[in-house]
């Protein structure tokens, strides 16, 4: 027999082993039945999902866009120093420094007139932004706030100062704020005669009482003044 022969019979056994071992007895294809096995369990197998992501807080100035926007009121959007947002954090700090009180809310900031936008602003912010200070709000709401501060200047003396009229002062008693060099003030009447005045080289303070019939206050060089009573 040539090598050439036993080269073909060993070949045929190898494939013959081959066959047997992956026919059963039944004849069926084990190999296919795996593959179709695994194919099948591919299609049932159940992919995790995801969890919904939580919302993300409200911000204040979510909240202060929104009321604004409910009221109808008109405000620059935004958070940066140019927009309405960064106004009204400004007010809510002088309000807390004192540096804004609640006569300066209903003449200024004109809280005190119904309908007018940046009152009602002012009002709509302030239980947001500093909840704090609402009491000065009600206080500019009430037709009577309380006058605390002036500057050297001229006045008519009157319980409110009305919205774009001249400057006013409530009637009371005022000091100065601090040391007075050439200082003068002066009361006068209705009518610009003068009640009382004073000219004050120099003092640690000067208080002046302006009484409620008086018409005008004047003061100058006398620096801030502030109520005393």
């Amino acid at each position: 027999m040539s090598f050439k022969s036993i080269s073909l019979i060993v070949s045929a056994v190898a494939a013959s082993v081959v066959l047997s071992g992956c026919t059963s007895e039944d004849g069926a294809d084990h190999v296919a039945v795996a593959t179709n096995s695994h194919a099948a369990s591919d299609t049932s197998e159940v992919l995790p999902t995801s969890s919904p992501a939580a919302p993300e807080p409200e911000t204040d100035y979510d909240r202060y866009a929104r009321a604004l926007t409910e009221r109808g009121i008109i405000f620059t959007a935004g958070t940066r120093y140019t927009s309405t947002f960064s106004v009204d954090q400004g007010i809510c700090d002088d309000l807390r420094s004192g540096e804004q009180t609640a006569y300066e809310l209903a003449t200024l900031e004109r809280v005190a007139i119904e309908g007018d936008n940046n009152g009602e602003r002012i009002k709509a912010m302030v239980p947001i932004l500093c909840p704090d200070q609402q009491y000065a709000v009600d206080e500019a709401l009430s037709g009577t706030p309380l006058q605390t501060k002036i500057f050297s200047s001229k006045y008519l003396v009157a319980a409110i100062r009305e919205p774009g009229g001249p400057m006013t002062v409530q009637p009371g008693t005022w000091t100065t704020t601090g040391p007075v060099s050439g200082c003068y003030w002066e009361r006068g009447d209705a009518n610009g005669n003068i009640i009382d005045n004073n000219f004050v080289s120099y003092a640690p303070s000067v208080t002046v009482q302006i009484a409620e019939t008086d018409g005008t206050f004047v003061a100058q060089r006398c620096g801030d003044w502030t109520r005393a009573d």
